[in-house]
């Protein structure tokens, strides 16, 4: 989008006279958002396209989380598949060189990352495919969707755990949506740098993000969209364990 305070008011639904302390939490496409508060300037709009007013990308639901290593006796869905297999009933995967292998994602037993070329990392730059979620719109980089028939419980948190130290999941976006629905639900957003801990390939502990508040929706499918913000190279972060924790 052309980066000028008529262009950014026009694209929010603003009418004049424009002004961009207006304009705080304003959701862009790619998951990110304007800051809530404080210092804000024409950069954050750099680049970047607005989610359109109605277009029900918004802020996330959930506004806080926590971290822990401890896993907190929640149920998860779906249950995690075994390692080294390449297909596994809730799951799909995509955006893992054109393959739906969950094998990519959840093979404990392989040690390497995946190979994306020309999908990659360059000086910490994705160079990869985006998909369009309606409701949210367009985010970059690989996913796992788990399906499942009926409604859930509002999540409680997620857990993750890489396959790896080296090229550990950034970004991380849940989205959510009910059964027969068309849009989705932008659940949980973070840009902040997690830092995951373990001891080596298959044996990182997994990283288990508790969100601060509830919410009223239900939902039966669930995306979990990441990147990585640490490395550059053929290769983006191998998942070893993505499940939601059910309250």
């Amino acid at each position: 989008m052309s980066v000028s305070l008529e262009a950014i008011g026009i694209a929010v639904g603003d009418t004049p006279p424009y002004s961009l302390d207006e304009y705080y939490n304003i959701q862009f496409t790619d998951g990110t958002s304007t800051p809530s508060g404080g210092f804000i300037s024409m950069y954050y709009f750099l680049n970047r396209t607005i989610v359109p007013p109605g277009g029900g990308g918004g802020a996330p639901l959930v506004t806080s989380y926590s971290l822990s290593t401890t896993y907190p006796g929640k149920p998860m869905f779906p249950p995690t598949p075994p390692g080294n297999v390449t297909s596994y009933g809730p799951f799909t995967i995509q955006g893992i060189n054109g393959s739906t292998d969950v094998a990519y994602a959840f093979d404990r037993l392989n040690y390497t990352d995946y190979y994306i070329s020309p999908w990659q990392f360059s000086n910490h730059t994705y160079f990869g495919p985006t998909t369009y979620w309606p409701g949210v719109g367009d985010l970059i980089g690989p996913w796992v969707k788990a399906t499942y028939t009926n409604r859930l419980p509002f999540p409680w948190g997620i857990v993750v755990t890489p396959q790896y130290f080296p090229n550990m999941p950034q970004k991380l976006r849940l989205l959510g949506r009910a059964p027969g629905d068309f849009n989705w639900t932008l659940i949980f957003s973070t840009d902040d740098f997690i830092s995951y801990t373990g001891f080596g390939p298959g044996n990182m502990e997994p990283m288990y993000i508790q969100f601060g508040n509830s919410g009223p929706q239900m939902f039966g499918e669930y995306v979990f969209v990441w990147l990585d913000i640490a490395t550059s190279g053929p290769t983006i972060p191998r998942l070893s364990q993505f499940n939601v924790l059910l309250s």
